[in-house]
């Protein structure tokens, strides 16, 4: 073989290599997006211990200095998922989209907050419009609707915990509440999982868009097949390959071990975890009696 063919074969390699280790890599930096990213100073140790304690770690590219406790979190999506089929009470309902607003505005998103309002004003509008037109469509469609706000409140608070919660606070605060460690290993594998298939969504648009394929309400509408062919079939499988990697990459980080796992974190149940423990029982308390027949709404 000659020179140039070694040079080009030895180059196809290296790309092949490099690809390989951006690819096992991705799942691991998913996995690892709560690690610190740069070390902390010597003089710095004694603010960086004193942080810890109070729920915020001062790295570059860190995530909302409040947020709620991860347990706290997950106990108020546990209620949310309870009563997201209650009865149509309106003013619960408004209660829980506000409570929800609340905590995204305080863990400092409240442009995301104000965006989920104006979704959920607007879902509610049309709805009770699509009820006053005289014709099947509109009243299947006004069902439709009538689901999606029923499950929004989920939708809007798991997207501001995912936004605000790191993977290690949360595999510490489900050890700290005992746990099953494969469970723990699931939900941590689901943290990270939905933000990557949200990349990995945003990239194969953008791939269409480069070869020529727009996608748009029109094409949805005309060519339903072409677009599960070229959106829906590489992603699915490019989901399949980060769900594997994910695991994988968990594995390795040694979650699956036996012993006891140490936590960089210090978590700590604060006021506002409690208040806002408070807040949504009480809603859900009130939603679970007018479904019981405790009590009217």
């Amino acid at each position: 073989m000659s020179a140039d063919g070694l040079s080009e074969a030895g180059g196809k390699g290296v790309a092949e290599v490099s690809a390989g280790g951006m690819a096992s890599g991705a799942a691991s930096h998913a996995l690892s997006a709560d690690a610190p990213k740069e070390p902390v100073a010597p003089d710095a140790a004694s603010g960086a211990r004193s942080s810890c304690v109070s729920g915020s770690v001062p790295v570059r590219g860190a995530l909302a200095a409040r947020r709620l406790d991860p347990r706290v979190s997950v106990a108020i999506l546990v209620l949310l998922n309870a009563i997201a089929f209650s009865p149509n009470t309106m003013g619960a309902h408004f209660a829980m989209v506000g409570l929800c607003a609340v905590v995204c505005v305080w863990c400092g998103r409240a442009a995301s907050a104000a965006r989920w309002c104006a979704v959920y004003v607007a879902v509610t509008a049309v709805g009770y419009l699509s009820l006053l037109a005289p014709s099947s469509a509109a009243a299947s469609f006004a069902v439709i609707l009538v689901v999606v706000r029923c499950v929004f409140c989920i939708g809007m608070f798991a997207s501001n915990m995912i936004a605000t919660t790191r993977v290690g606070e949360l595999a510490c605060a489900l050890q700290r509440v005992h746990l099953p460690r494969h469970a723990i290993i699931a939900l941590c594998v689901a943290l990270r999982f939905f933000p990557t298939m949200a990349a990995e969504f945003t990239s194969v648009v953008e791939a269409m868009r480069v070869r020529g394929v727009p996608l748009n309400a029109r094409m949805v509408v005309t060519q339903p097949v072409r677009v599960m062919e070229n959106l829906l079939v590489p992603v699915m499988s490019r989901l399949a390959i980060v769900a594997d990697e994910l695991g994988n990459a968990a594995t390795v980080r040694g979650m699956d071990s036996s012993r006891p796992r140490t936590s960089y974190y210090d978590l700590r149940l604060r006021a506002m975890d409690w208040l806002m423990l408070a807040a949504f029982g009480v809603v859900a308390a009130f939603l679970l009696g007018v479904r019981m027949g405790w009590w009217l709404a």
